[in-house]
């Protein structure tokens, strides 16, 4: 098997094959500190959980790249030990377009856990990870594989039974470089209804939540006010709101004034200090710099 049939065999596995498990396979359990950073090795644990029907399957649908492309959304960006619920898979084995995407920050070197936990008992999860994010399934699955987890934990013990013998993904690994990842969560052999939820918790990671290039833990606007123009309590000056430093728009800088004012007069006077510095340092120009101060004048901050 060549390099570009080992990356698209999972996904073909998920897409194109039905959902179908052998009961007599037997199940290796694994630690919370193993992972599996090789996909050849995750590949041939996906199809040890295949019987033969299934196997067939695959091998009929092996050539079927074109069903392997989707436009994708993520669902949102994972922060550190901040658990996210979701239920937007469905029966995902055989539906591209249910399967989920999340995206991290982390740094070159930190070690990072990966916990998907099913909600609805019925949900057999399968999670991947890999560096970069991307815009469609396809482009996705051609993204640098950093790691997958499978049958790694129990489920939770309500879902105790001999439908939900396969267990949930819990692994982790060292991120080989700095920038944002991608997390994809699958539904692989549910036994349940629609819709199946599951909780996914990610520890090690940085959050930059405004994607500005600063992490929330040293960004002083972690939820930077990104609107094109600079807006002053509704007051649109039509100036471009750019950032002032890496981390800060000229907008974050107003909330600024507007948070440490104790009447108008002072947001006003915080306001034309701002303006005059940035038409100093070249940002704006005398027309811009008079738009944002009558924006400010005009207002009722605070």
């Amino acid at each position: 098997m060549n390099t570009i049939k080992h990356f698209l065999f999972i996904g073909i596995i998920l897409f194109a094959v039905s959902c179908k498990k052998d009961s007599t396979t037997e199940r290796t359990d694994k630690t919370t500190d193993t992972y599996l950073d090789d996909k050849e090795e995750f590949e041939l644990q996906i199809l040890n959980k295949m019987d033969t029907d299934m196997r067939t399957l695959y091998t009929q649908n092996q050539e079927n790249k074109g069903s392997m492309k989707a436009a994708i959304s993520y669902n949102g960006q994972l922060c550190p030990d901040s658990p996210e619920v979701d239920g937007a898979v469905k029966n995902s084995i055989n539906s591209i377009d249910q399967m989920d995407y999340w995206s991290f920050y982390g740094i070159a070197g930190s070690l990072v856990t990966v916990d998907v936990t099913r909600l609805s008992c019925g949900m057999d999860p399968i999670a991947w990870v890999f560096e970069g994010t991307a815009a469609t399934s396809e482009d996705v699955s051609a993204l640098p594989f950093v790691a997958a987890g499978d049958d790694d934990v129990a489920p939770p013990e309500v879902c105790d039974g001999t439908c939900f013998a396969w267990y949930d993904p819990n692994f982790s690994f060292v991120l080989p470089n700095t920038g944002y990842y991608t997390v994809r969560v699958a539904d692989f052999a549910s036994c349940g209804y629609d819709p199946l939820s599951y909780q996914i918790t990610l520890t090690g990671n940085i959050c930059d939540s405004d994607g500005d290039g600063c992490n929330d833990d040293e960004d002083p606007h972690p939820n930077s006010i990104m609107d094109a123009t600079v807006v002053i309590d509704g007051c649109d000056s039509g100036v471009d709101n750019v950032f002032v430093t890496s981390c800060s728009t000229m907008s974050d800088l107003i909330a600024d004034c507007a948070a440490s004012a104790n009447n108008h007069g002072q947001f006003v006077s915080c306001v034309a200090s701002l303006t005059n510095d940035w038409k100093s340092d070249g940002l704006i120009s005398g027309k811009e710099k008079g738009k944002i101060q009558s924006c400010a004048a005009g207002s009722n901050i605070p």
